[in-house]
């Protein structure tokens, strides 16, 4: 199994009006293969294979391995399932630019031979893209007092600005730089693999219709560590379909991932106003012809064979390009843009249909599922925790995923019955509550059941450090009108059994 983790990077530095002191060289799309490099990146290299008539800038690329490298020196990421240990190894690590907004960085993973008993199952999708998605990377520079070591999915913020210091003349850098000029969107992962009716892909999982015979995609969304990602599944049925098909279609939804990214993030900027329009300015002129390509582009029912319908169609039941309020905001910006690029805007940016759908969410305390609710152009994310038999929603996730380590750990305590029960009801009066706070204070509270868990649930629990949490849970408690009593007195039980 082949597998590519992408972050993608939207550059508009060439819509601003002012001089963003941005250096020449590579000259993308078309850089000169083993001389031109990008400074703390690595040198430009020509795609082996070539890239594909679809996109600009795919057969050529900048090695980056200066810009981010595994914790782990050799390259290998282990994967643990069951009795087996499942090895991924670091194969490529790729900047790609369009020359114009479009730029994307690629890690991708070969997974060693596996014990022909071993056949990926529903759950066990989960635990790679739980490993896949949690490396722990170090970000560019090499000094050790200035790198940045952070889980994969949580990079794209770093290697943009990295990004942006790389490509900035040294000679005329200043405090002017704009860390807007530079950002990261959602990131993709995308399995490539030989088809099997043994395998059996993750529920919610949607498949869509492909045009090429012996090939499959499916899609879903899920939520790791607080981000979204974006995640495709692409098998090959090699009696019918060939690598080079195969191929195609991987390169086609990772380019189709990046542009969708950049047309949203560009779009925002310029319903907020950080991207000016300005009539006849040089900037504005690149941006309508980049605003027209990119629309005409994702709007195609057909690609070089590719139906790109579905893939869209997927992608829009989870998010927009803008909401309904921004939309209204965009279209006022550019009132006195070419009518074609206008026209072009507004239809891609049309809000459609709410929609709600259940997904993963991956994270320390091991949640299940969550559900995505799209309204009016607005996505938000209500996440289960579990209490036993049924469940309750909560709106942010490191609140809930909190609630729910703390829930975990009062299950597997050995503590008496009569303590584990007023422990399982401070964790479940305290979720209620937190569903009408704010966050500040649900997160602050969240953080006092845990500790004050932690403590009570311990062999020898220590009486200053669980009367210290008790203490700012009874404060935090009598602060919210309406609910102080009840986890109050929960709190003082606890406090009673403990003696």
């Amino acid at each position: 199994m082949f597998s590519v983790f992408q972050i993608p990077i939207i550059d508009v530095r060439k819509y601003v009006p002012l001089s963003t002191d941005r250096l020449i060289r590579p000259a993308w799309p078309i850089p000169e293969a083993d001389h031109e490099f990008v400074r703390q990146f690595g040198i430009v290299r020509e795609r082996y294979r070539g890239g594909i008539t679809s996109f600009a800038g795919e057969e050529i690329f900048c090695q980056a391995r200066n810009a981010i490298r595994l914790q782990d020196e050799r390259g290998i990421v282990l994967e643990h399932q069951d009795a087996l240990d499942v090895q991924h190894n670091l194969m490529l690590r790729r900047f790609y630019f369009d020359g114009r907004s479009v730029a994307k960085l690629e890690l991708g993973f070969k997974q060693s031979k596996l014990n022909s008993r071993f056949n990926r199952r529903k759950k066990e999708w989960l635990h790679t893209i739980n490993a896949l998605s949690n490396i722990q990377c170090i970000i560019a520079p090499r000094q050790p007092n200035l790198s940045k070591v952070k889980p994969l999915v949580h990079c794209g913020p770093d290697l943009s600005s990295l990004y942006l210091r790389s490509t900035t003349n040294k000679m005329k850098h200043h405090f002017d730089n704009q860390s807007w000029w530079l950002n990261a969107g959602e990131p993709v992962l995308l399995f490539e693999y030989e088809y099997s009716p043994d395998i059996k892909l993750p529920k919610y999982c949607k498949m869509l219709p492909v045009d090429i015979p012996g090939i499959n995609i499916g899609f879903q969304r899920i939520c790791i560590s607080t981000r979204k990602l974006n995640v495709w599944y692409l098998s090959i049925d090699r009696s019918v379909a060939t690598i080079s098909d195969a191929r195609s279609i991987r390169l086609h939804l990772l380019r189709f991932h990046a542009e969708v990214q950049c047309l949203k993030v560009v779009l925002r900027m310029i319903a907020y106003n950080k991207i000016p329009i300005s009539r006849g300015n040089p900037s504005s002129d690149l941006l309508q012809e980049y605003l027209l390509d990119a629309s005409r582009l994702i709007s195609k029912s057909k690609r070089y064979g590719v139906s790109q319908s579905p893939i869209l169609q997927s992608i829009r039941e989870s998010f927009d390009f803008v909401s309904a309020g921004e939309r209204a905001s965009l279209l006022q910006v550019l009132v006195d843009i070419r009518k074609n690029v206008f026209n072009a805007v507004a239809n891609v940016t049309k809000v459609t249909k709410n929609s709600e759908k259940v997904i993963y969410v991956l994270g320390n305390a091991q949640f299940n599922e969550a559900v995505e609710i799209k309204k009016e152009g607005d996505t938000m994310t209500n996440f289960n925790i579990k209490f036993g038999d049924h469940s309750t929603f909560h709106r942010d996730f490191v609140v809930a995923n909190s609630i729910q380590g703390s829930f975990n750990l009062i299950q597997e305590a050995k503590i008496s019955d009569e303590l584990k029960q007023s422990l399982e009801d401070l964790a479940k009066q305290v979720t209620e509550v937190s569903k009408n706070i704010p966050n500040e204070k649900a997160q602050q509270m969240a953080d006092d059941l845990s500790t004050f868990t932690k403590e009570v649930t311990k062999k020898v629990p220590r009486k200053a450090w669980y009367d210290l949490s008790a203490k700012g849970m009874i404060e935090a408690a009598k602060a919210i009108e309406g609910t102080s009593g009840r986890i109050v007195n929960i709190v003082k039980k606890i406090l009673e059994l403990l003696g």
